[in-house]
């Protein structure tokens, strides 16, 4: 995953899509697709990714069913009683909050914001949830920091192979 755009008609560009190409990380059949497809699939976002935002009490009430939200409630608590970092994420978690953080809430994509979810004492389906709160989708094209790939880049690409 990379948050740098590294324009793909640059050599940089050209090396990783010519890695992705050949390794096929995800199996998506390059190799047996047409430079448009390719392009098609490179850009369709279908992954998410961690993105800044941030979210409080409310949001998580409205992602969580009831008994979910009730078990959330139980293993944070237990994090905070255990946990100074996360007693002090606390204070702002319980603040209502606007996506950008102006007025409160905790960044969900925030790596240790993630790591104190991912050790909450909760099924990993609440947990997928919640980490969720914290993700945007993009495009694999995107997750490699290519920006928009055209059929001439992954032709290019595969003629330099």
């Amino acid at each position: 995953m990379s948050d740098v755009l590294v324009p793909v008609g640059t050599e940089q560009g050209y090396a990783i899509l010519r890695h992705e190409l050949l390794a096929d990380p995800l199996q998506y059949g390059y190799a047996g697709m047409s430079d448009e497809k390719v392009a098609v699939v490179l850009n369709t976002q279908t992954r998410t990714r961690p993105a800044s935002t941030f979210r409080c009490h409310r949001d998580v009430a409205m992602a969580l069913t009831e008994e979910e939200y009730q078990a959330f409630k139980r293993a944070w608590e237990m994090a905070k009683a255990q946990s100074s970092r996360v007693a002090s994420m606390s204070v702002f978690f319980d603040m209502p909050c606007t996506k950008d953080g102006s007025t409160g809430g905790i960044d969900f994509g925030h790596d240790a914001v993630r790591e104190v979810i991912r050790n909450l004492d909760l099924s990993e389906e609440i947990k997928g949830k919640l980490l969720s709160l914290g993700e945007e989708l993009c495009s694999r094209a995107e997750e490699l920091g290519l920006g928009r790939v055209e059929p001439g880049h992954v032709q290019s690409a595969r003629a330099t192979q």
